[in-house]
């Protein structure tokens, strides 16, 4: 089984995913979110990414900033 089909596999029985840094538009490791069905996403980056809108909490910008450095 090659290293994408296996993360494939981890996130399809996560209940939990948290994605950093990344913007979430190179493919095809972007496309691995798809496989995630559990019941809480996060996403942590500097900016906003394509897939915010499904995230349970999204930490952005100053936001993350703050997050880390208080």
């Amino acid at each position: 089984m090659d290293v994408f089909s296996q993360a494939a596999q981890v996130i399809q029985k996560a209940d939990l995913l948290i994605i950093g840094g990344t913007s979430l538009v190179v493919y095809p490791a972007a496309s691995l979110i798809n496989y995630f069905s559990g019941s809480k996403f996060v996403v942590i980056n500097k900016s906003s990414t394509p897939q915010d809108s499904k995230a349970d909490l999204v930490i952005e910008g100053k936001k993350l900033e703050k997050f880390f450095l208080n």
